[in-house]
């Protein structure tokens, strides 16, 4: 006998037949089926025994008292035979193939394992419940980590508990006396036992199991015999991690494991508990049970998960013993209702995709942590994209695998990043790309001194990037008004460069296209997409002499690149920016002059500039600052309308301390430089232009915002408006035609857009804020 089927009821007269008729069809020799019964009370019983008089492959036995689906089970394998065990509840079934897939798979000459674990999903005809928004095995990725590993993430909640989702050699149960305890929750305890003792445990990644969904079940019902059956499968855990486990790494997931239980609990209540009456009491109980328990609380690892957040907040809230019970529980339900459903991550991470030459990275931002510069987040490494099949579902997956890590408490390369945001994020694989750089190839015809083999290596894509970007147009992942950036490298050295960027523009004519080109090479197409409005350009010069060009740039085509940009610039100026990027060799008052006096020679004061900063270096210096103020002030002087910082410095700026800011303000004032800096006035609220990264930038490292109202913020996206952001509420553009509410423009790559509109609307540049803020 190769398998048993141990099928555990109770009072299911209504679909026990379905089950069973289900299995029965696929046992032929090698399998048999038996069903307890724990002692029904609805005829449940009776016809069992008539089913089994039917067939002989079908056993039936009975309960002495009613005592729960654990110990039916148990009574199942005392008198099981078959060499593998699997457990179907009563109102379950298997798909048509089931055992002939797992005999199959645990033919001892392909696979040697004690347990297999396998996929699920819900019967098709009871899928209509918006309840059960979610199916399948959400922990496959763990199977392939050695079993230390496994273990760690079991008792971290980041697998599935559920034993009805395994099969398990029942020499393994009865070597080690491995059982159910009575009660709810018995699967948890009893899963990790036979994770423990079990050899080897191997995937097979094909739907074995239909469940039925129930709103009765027990994951969808709460009660204090609930809580109670989680606090003691955790213990049954904990006492044996204490005898005879000296893996310190596996002690602190368990620890981590007790944040998700409690969390767990105070969810389950929050969400299944009907009335305020009833979740009072479980408050109090889970509370209760956290503290009889053989974990200190103190000992707890919390950190910024939701989880985290959640039971330190639900700690404090019942540690107020001044407090009322039903005050407490109104708390803790304001902070679920507040918080429920919220998650940590990012813009680039939900909506964009950076294509470099032998990965795919999440995003292109830098951020330091210990002195230690981080960013530039892989989630496709070559060896991924060589084994791809379908890029983009590896895109996404990779995405949300990156998403569920950092929501989990899971090292990942975003760790310490100040651009993650805890909010409503939706699902990543029903969320748009609307950003995608293509960075795919990192061959230049220039070498700058900041740049690094990333971007100048002469590599070229190890990917069809042609046929990666006719998926994401075809599969309509690219969101209409898609932003793509083309860099690299050079972006015009790339043979494809211009077919991409046409069949871009054609095919998604809503979308913004922003090339990163050195302007060394004029490339036609840029040139008519200019006159069509239909793209913009971004090119660095870093300096106002050839030998410095050279020194910083690499090559003496200082001028041809000043030429190319009068050609660009006649086509559409407005759409071209010009950047000024501070780094050793350029950090010059002389060279700063130079820059403003090429720019006046070449007539380029209507194009934008950004002023930008070393991605290498940490922090900005008074000095570094007094200079950078000192060119914003000389284009502002040659007449130019658009010149604004990048995130790179206002991100830095707000590190200032009180000391270095009043030192910053001596030297502006020493350099005559402190008329063009905007001084902050409390008694004056200030609008932001733009609901996003920047405008969250600005209010959280700006002395300026420190010390002025916010009064609220302008932001065209129609899903903004109407709500609130960072506690201000988000009004429409036409909103600034109603007051005299001075404005500043909250953006970096989009400033020349925004301000652009700001005219439009028939607006005094007197209304904008054209100094510096520091």
């Amino acid at each position: 006998m190769k398998i048993s089927l141990i099928v555990p009821t109770y009072n299911s007269a209504e679909y026990i037949q379905a089950c069973l008729a289900s299995l029965v069809t696929q046992l032929e020799d090698f399998a048999e089926i038996i069903v307890i019964d724990d002692c029904s009370t609805d005829g449940t019983f009776a016809l069992l025994s008539a089913f089994a008089e039917r067939n002989q492959a079908v056993h039936v036995l009975q309960t002495e008292t009613n005592s729960g689906p654990g110990v039916a089970r148990n009574l199942g394998i005392e008198h099981a035979k078959g060499e593998w065990i699997l457990f179907v509840d009563s109102d379950d079934a298997l798909t048509d193939l089931a055992l002939k897939q797992l005999i199959q798979f645990v033919d001892p000459e392909t696979v040697n394992c004690d347990v297999v674990a396998f996929d699920w999903r819900y019967k098709k005809d009871n899928v209509n419940n918006e309840t059960f928004h979610f199916e399948g095995r959400f922990d496959k990725p763990e199977f392939t980590n050695e079993k230390a590993l496994l273990l760690e993430k079991y008792v971290k909640f980041r697998m599935d508990h559920s034993a009805i989702y395994l099969m398990i050699k029942r020499q393994l149960l009865i070597e080690h006396q491995v059982s159910f305890a009575g009660g709810f929750h018995e699967d948890i305890d009893f899963t990790f036992l036979v994770y423990w003792h079990a050899r080897e445990v191997k995937l097979l990644d094909e739907v074995i199991y239909l469940k039925t969904p129930r709103p009765d079940s027990i994951v969808n019902s709460v009660s204090t015999s609930h809580i109670k059956g989680f606090y003691r499968s955790y213990a049954v855990i904990h006492t044996l991690l204490k005898s005879v486990s000296k893996n310190q790494s596996l002690h602190t997931a368990f620890l981590t494991g007790v944040i998700g239980l409690v969390a767990t609990c105070i969810r389950k209540i929050f969400l299944k508990a009907p009335s305020k009456e009833l979740r009072e009491p479980l408050y109090e109980y889970t509370f209760k049970q956290l503290n009889d328990f053989s974990v200190p609380i103190d000992s707890l690892p919390l950190d910024k998960t939701y989880y985290s957040l959640l039971v330190k907040h639900f700690l404090n809230t019942m540690m107020t013993h001044e407090t009322a019970a039903q005050r407490r529980s109104e708390v803790i339900d304001e902070f679920l209702e507040e918080n429920e459903g919220k998650k940590w991550s990012c813009i680039d991470l939900h909506h964009s995709a950076f294509l470099a030459p032998k990965e795919i990275r999440t995003c292109c931002k830098r951020f330091f942590v210990d002195n230690e510069m981080r960013g530039d987040v892989t989630i496709v490494n070559s060896e991924q994209l060589e084994q791809s099949e379908n890029l983009v579902k590896t895109i996404m997956d990779a995405k949300k695998k990156l998403f569920a890590d950092i929501n989990m408490g899971e090292p990942t390369g975003c760790d310490g990043c100040p651009y993650l945001e805890f909010k409503q994020w939706g699902a990543i694989e029903s969320s748009k790309i609307t950003k995608v750089s293509y960075e795919h190839h990192s061959v230049c015809n220039l070498k700058c001194s900041y740049c690094s083999d990333t971007y100048y290596g002469g590599e070229k894509p190890a990917y069809d990037v042609l046929a990666l970007q006719k998926a994401l147009l075809d599969e309509q992942r690219l969101s209409e008004k898609a932003l793509c950036i083309w860099g690299g490298g050079e972006p015009t050295s790339d043979k494809h460069f211009s077919k991409l960027l046409l069949q871009t523009t054609e095919r998604l004519p809503l979308s913004s296209n922003r090339v990163i080109t050195n302007a060394v090479v004029f490339n036609k197409a840029i040139y008519e997409l200019l006159l069509a409005k239909k793209v913009s350009i971004f090119t660095s010069i870093d300096a106002g002499t050839e030998e410095t060009f050279v020194k910083i740039r690499g090559k003496n085509s200082l001028h041809k690149v000043m030429e190319n940009l009068v050609k660009y610039s006649s086509a559409n100026a407005e759409a071209v920016t010009v950047k000024y990027i501070f780094t050793d060799g350029n950090k010059f008052q002389a060279e700063i002059r130079a820059f403003a006096e090429l720019i006046d020679r070449y007539q380029l004061k209507a194009c934008n500039f950004q002023i930008s900063f070393d991605f290498k270096e940490e922090r900005i210096s008074s000095d570094d600052l007094v200079l950078i103020v000192r060119l914003y002030k000389s284009l502002k002087q040659l007449g130019a309308h658009v010149v604004y910082l990048d995130d790179l410095i206002l991100m830095r700026i707000g590190e200032l301390s009180v000391d270095e800011e009043a030192l910053l303000a001596d030297k502006l004032e020493l350099a005559g430089l402190n008329d063009i800096v905007a001084l902050a006035d409390s008694k004056v609220p200030v609008a932001l232009w733009g609901a996003g990264e920047t405008a969250r930038l600005l209010l959280e490292h700006s002395n300026y915002f420190k010390r002025v109202e916010l009064a609220y913020f302008i932001d065209p996206d129609p899903n903004k408006i109407g709500t609130t952001f960072m506690g201000k509420p988000v009004y429409a553009p036409d909103m600034l035609t109603k007051t005299q509410t001075p404005v500043f423009i909250a953006a970096v790559q989009y400033y020349a857009p925004i301000y652009r509109e700001f005219k439009q609307l028939g607006l005094p540049d007197s209304r904008l804020i054209n100094k510096l803020i520091i």
